[in-house]
């Protein structure tokens, strides 16, 4: 009994099945009606044969069917072509003859299917993927203005009281003119830089009777009476900003 190898495609087979039952080219080509040429192409894995073929590839060999289709599973090329299919008589089976010639041409181009239907995946992956990288950069560019207006929200302030007072000195300061502002947000140094030159045009002439003007800044003012401390002020000079 001979020893068995292991076949790693359907052209393989059939060349050792073709051999073991000494069969040449032509002969087996005669058995299954197709051409040499379509043998050989089978053997030197150019081309496979189409899977009706089989039935007849395997009585012609003398083996099982089943060793034809387990030699498909992991064979790419076996989609829907018209490779290889029998070259009948005409006269017997009112089949036109095929063209050697058109096989010829059509064993390179076995493959377009499967390589057209890959390029489109790949250019759709490649589209999908350009629209979402678009899309994040105009979510990017709208977001974060408003991200940048939340962040540098100032906050809004109301003065609810201001007087005028001699017996509390400031430092070296007894006449000092006092301004209660309310306010719902932050205080930043940003905004105090931005608030003094609006409180010294609004109170500037407090000057003539006043040394310094207090800005006290309160989130929650309780009154006249309270000894609250300020959570921020602003101090107001004739001439400097201490």
């Amino acid at each position: 009994m001979k020893g068995s190898t292991t076949m790693n495609t359907i052209g393989e087979l059939v060349s050792q099945k073709r051999k073991e039952n000494r069969l040449t080219q032509k002969e087996l080509a005669d058995l299954l009606h197709l051409t040499p040429s379509a043998i050989s192409k089978w053997e030197n894995d150019i081309a496979v044969p189409h899977i009706s073929q089989f039935p007849q590839i395997a009585e012609a060999l003398q083996i099982p069917v089943a060793d034809l289709y387990a030699l498909t599973i992991d064979d790419f090329r076996y989609v829907a072509t018209t490779e290889d299919f029998p070259l009948l008589d005409s006269s017997e089976n009112n089949e036109p003859e095929c063209n050697p010639n058109t096989q010829d041409e059509s064993s390179d181009n076995n493959l377009l299917p499967v390589s057209i239907a890959h390029s489109r995946k790949n250019r759709l992956t490649y589209v999908v993927l350009i629209l979402l990288i678009l899309a994040l950069i105009l979510i990017g560019l709208f977001i974060a203005p408003s991200l940048n207006r939340t962040t540098n929200t100032e906050p809004s302030v109301t003065i609810v009281d201001e007087y005028f007072c001699d017996d509390k000195p400031y430092f070296d300061y007894t006449d000092i003119y006092y301004v209660i502002v309310e306010y719902d947000g932050t205080i930043t140094e940003e905004f105090l830089q931005s608030y003094e030159p609006i409180m010294r045009e609004e109170y500037g002439n407090k000057f003539s009777e006043a040394s310094i003007i207090l800005i006290y800044f309160y989130d929650n003012y309780s009154g006249f009476e309270s000894n609250d401390s300020p959570e921020m002020k602003l101090v107001l000079l004739p001439s400097v900003k201490r």
